[in-house]
C-alpha cells in the first residue's frame, strides 16, 4: 500500500480493505470442504497424504509467525489477520452446521461436505495458539503487541468455552438494560424522599 497515495485519497479504510482480503483468503483456505478432502486423502493414502494436522500446523505457523520471535512485534495488518483466523475458528466450533440447500446440483453439494474431525482439530490448534500467545505476551515489549496477545488469550478462552461467551453477553445485556432504564427513567436510581417540616 502506497502511503502517499492513501494520504491523498482517504483518511481511513486501507487497513480494512486488506483485512477483507485476508479474511477472504483464509475462509477459502480453511474451508470445511477442503478439510474433509484432507481427512479423506489421509485415510486413502496414509502417510503419503498431506495430513490434516500438518495442514493446520502449517497455516498456524504462517498466521502466527511472530509468536516464536524472541521479542514479538505484531503490526496492525498481522493483528487483523490473526483476529480473522480466530473468527473463522470460532465459526468452525460454535456456529450451527450448514446443510446443503435442497435441489442443489451434485457438483455444488460438495461445497457443503464437512468432516466430523474438524472441530477436534481446531480445538487442538486453539490450545496451541493460546499457549504460544501467553508465552509471547510475557516477552513482548511493544504495548500494542502485548495488548493484542492478551486479547488473543481471552478470545481463545471464549471460543473454547461458549458458555463463557453466553455469560459475558448476558451481563452486557443486563448492564445495557439497566443503563437504558436509568436514561429513560432517571428517578429509578434514587429513592424519592419527601422532606417534611
Amino acid at each position: 500500500m502506497d502511503k502517499e497515495i492513501l494520504r491523498r485519497i482517504e483518511p481511513v479504510g486501507g487497513l480494512n480493505r486488506v483485512r477483507n482480503s485476508q479474511n477472504s483468503i483464509l475462509n477459502n483456505l480453511l474451508s470445511s470442504a477442503r478439510f474433509a478432502r484432507l481427512v479423506e486423502q489421509s485415510q486413502l493414502d496414509g502417510a503419503a497424504a498431506y495430513q490434516p494436522a500438518e495442514f493446520l500446523a502449517d497455516v498456524r505457523s504462517g498466521v502466527w509467525t511472530e509468536l516464536n520471535a524472541p521479542t514479538p512485534t505484531i503490526d496492525a495488518y498481522r493483528r487483523n489477520l490473526q483476529r480473522a483466523y480466530l473468527d473463522i475458528a470460532n465459526s468452525k466450533l460454535n456456529a450451527q452446521a450448514q446443510a446443503a440447500p435442497q435441489g442443489l446440483p451434485a457438483g455444488f453439494a460438495a461445497m457443503f461436505i464437512t468432516s466430523g474431525d474438524e472441530r477436534s482439530f481446531y480445538r487442538a490448534e486453539l490450545r496451541e495458539i493460546r499457549s504460544a500467545a501467553q508465552a509471547a505476551a510475557a516477552k513482548a515489549t511493544d504495548r500494542a503487541t502485548k495488548v493484542h496477545l492478551e486479547g488473543v488469550v481471552d478470545h481463545v478462552d471464549r471460543i473454547l468455552d461458549p458458555q463463557q461467551q453466553g455469560r459475558a453477553a448476558a451481563m452486557a445485556d443486563e448492564f445495557r438494560d439497566r443503563m437504558l432504564e436509568l436514561y429513560f427513567n432517571p428517578t429509578s436510581c434514587w429513592y424519592d424522599y419527601t422532606i417534611k417540616p
